[in-house]
């Protein structure tokens, strides 16, 4: 009995490592907000989604009070995506389209583009992609001229998948898809060509691909899905004035059941790992780690050992856990509610002739 209390004492002081994610928000209103935390987005009330900037607020969406949004954001940082999840609570259809915005960040309006679901920003934010699930279509929008093209998919039948997309740049568009064997693969879609290239084929069934990139390189990942015995891989490619995008590396091999959840920093990719499982329960015992891509080396981020997620925010991660959110990277930073003094500091001086 001692020697399981000290386990549990161990696991609680490990546990206590990870520092709060703290803002003067509740973790259940907030979309996001920037590094220094002034501007954000809210839902505070129902069907309504709130833009702060500084000392002002905005409602920048009202739609039907079952309404819930996601907000995303890419690296540019120069407009936000908005997804609108009507009767989030009520209707559990998996074929689900969102309702999808767009706006400039902390700008006051947005504009209705679409219908689909994984909405994301790509190349200095002009162009979108999203999924349609009732057409199985992938569609790339471009933001300044509105041209619009669309992607088949090789999966036409499993209501659970949606393909992950990432955007080399104008011409080339990275897409996972799955065969109806199950087997899990990368594409790349040029837009000019219209040729489509398979760039990696798994070897096994049962397996989720995810990409992750930044303004160096794309890295995409293999993980098993949840209770498959399958291994794990990590690939990376750096991106220069002419990549050859089927010039990629495996940086990363695992036999442990890893969640993935990549998340792509400048030097390193976060990403959560499997660190053992119950052989009878299959219970799995999961981490945040950290990839360094120079030396290939993974270090372990926190010691909870049940995290199932990793959201990007900004700058930071933010681990969700048990009701509150963690930061697994960056710092806090509360800004100040009060306003600038007009009284002059010590080193402050009047200008002559007053």
């Amino acid at each position: 009995m001692a020697l399981i209390s000290l386990i549990f004492f161990c696991f609680l002081s490990q546990a206590k490592e990870l520092n709060r994610f703290l803002t003067k928000y509740p973790a259940d209103t907030l979309r996001y907000i920037n590094e220094d935390g002034r501007t954000v987005y809210i839902q505070n009330r129902p069907g309504v989604l709130t833009v702060i900037n500084g000392f002002n607020s905005f409602d920048i969406i009202t739609e039907s009070s079952n309404t819930d949004f996601l907000v995303n954001i890419s690296s540019h940082k120069s407009k936000i995506l908005i997804e609108g999840i009507s009767n989030s609570h009520t209707e559990y259809n998996l074929l689900k389209n969102h309702q999808i915005f767009v706006a400039g960040l902390g700008k006051t309006s947005a504009k209705k583009i679409a219908e689909g679901r994984n909405a994301r920003l790509h190349v200095s934010d002009e162009w979108v992609t999203y999924f349609d699930s009732y057409k199985k279509l992938i569609y790339v929008l471009n933001l300044v001229t509105d041209k619009k093209i669309s992607i088949n998919i090789s999966n036409k039948n499993n209501p659970f998948f949606i393909p992950e997309v990432y955007m080399v740049n104008s011409s080339n568009i990275l897409f996972t898809d799955i065969d109806e064997n199950g087997i899990s693969f990368l594409n790349s879609f040029n837009q000019n060509t219209k040729i489509n290239t398979v760039l990696y084929k798994s070897t096994q069934s049962g397996t989720k691909l995810e990409i992750c990139g930044n303004s160096d390189y794309i890295s995409f990942g293999e993980f098993p899905f949840e209770g498959v015995t399958r291994q794990s891989k990590i690939m990376y490619l750096p991106l220069g004035a002419q990549t050859n995008l089927a010039g990629y590396e495996t940086i990363y091999t695992s036999s442990d059941h890893d969640i993935g959840n990549m998340i792509c920093k400048k030097e390193s990719l976060f990403f959560i790992k499997s660190t053992q499982e119950n052989e009878k329960t299959k219970v799995k015992t999961t981490d945040v780690f950290k990839l360094n891509l120079k030396d290939q080396k993974t270090t372990q981020i926190t010691f909870n050992g049940g995290i199932t997620q990793i959201i990007e925010l900004d700058e930071k991660i933010i681990i969700p856990l048990r009701g509150e959110l963690y930061l697994a990277l960056g710092e806090n930073n509360l800004v100040q509610d009060s306003l600038k003094s007009n009284k002059l500091s010590e080193e402050e001086e009047l200008p002559l002739g007053l």
